[in-house]
């Protein structure tokens, strides 16, 4: 699943059952208080940017999220694809504990979304494109859940070779320390609001992530939401089907 959104019409994401377990799960409201006090982390990433001024959109940056045992590579392929076609500077970044990026005890959604305003900052980005694929989409639906007004919309891949060998790029004990119930479900957080803004799900028919009987739950959160199914596409359908996905997303950004 992935989602986008848009504070001033629409949003997309690719997992539905996320949402409904938060929606379900109220006692999750007690993750408010593991973002208090955090520090942010700076987020590895990689840009994609054209180099011919007339080729250069003026138009808001499209910055990358992955999913859970991810990295920013495994967005390389379509952020290339995106800035060639658009013009728009492309971000794809590490979450933390994830390729790059820092590692840290702490690892829940509402941190994972203070990074991505963090990122924002850092490079004076005052509208934006977030797209995230699982972990990543439910991040960037906590970004919009917070409402910041900053953003413009939302579109809902580790092996390291040093002296001592190979290693692990993600920081496995955090990941492992933290996924019940910081990462397994989407959490209700005190801070969060209703996203009113013109929301878009989209998943692979074959995923069951993303459901038919999932988009009632999620329309909680989320009231202005459509949905949009991918055929012959699981979980990861932004690998399975790339054509079709990179055609529906062309079709959702403008």
């Amino acid at each position: 699943m992935e989602c986008v959104l848009r504070s001033t019409s629409r949003c997309l994401s690719f997992h539905s059952h996320i949402t409904r377990l938060a929606v379900t799960q109220p006692k999750n409201r007690q993750l408010s208080t593991k973002s208090q006090g955090y520090e942010p982390i700076s987020m590895a990433y990689t840009s994609f940017q054209q180099t011919g001024p007339e080729k250069i959109s003026k138009e808001p940056p499209v910055i990358i999220m992955h999913g859970l045992m991810g990295s920013k590579t495994n967005w390389k392929s379509l952020g290339k694809a995106i800035n060639a076609k658009t013009g728009r500077h492309v971000y794809t970044v590490d979450a933390r504990n994830h390729g790059d990026s820092p590692h840290t005890s702490q690892f829940c959604y509402p941190l994972l979304a203070k990074d991505i305003l963090f990122f924002l900052e850092e490079h004076s980005i005052s509208k934006a494109v977030l797209m995230g694929h699982s972990m990543g989409g439910r991040a960037v639906m906590s970004v919009a859940l917070m409402q910041d007004p900053s953003i413009r919309q939302f579109l809902l891949t580790n092996l390291n070779n040093t002296e001592e060998g190979y290693k692990w790029r993600l920081n496995i004990e955090a990941i492992a320390n933290n996924f019940n119930p910081f990462i397994s479900t989407f959490p209700i957080l005190d801070e969060y609001e209703r996203y009113e803004g013109e929301t878009a799900f989209i998943g692979g028919e074959l995923s069951d992530y993303l459901r038919r009987e999932d988009e009632e739950a999620i329309q909680e959160l989320f009231p202005h939401s459509s949905f949009h199914y991918i055929e012959r596409a699981g979980h990861w359908v932004h690998a399975d089907k790339p054509n079709e996905f990179l055609k529906l997303f062309f079709s959702l950004l403008d």
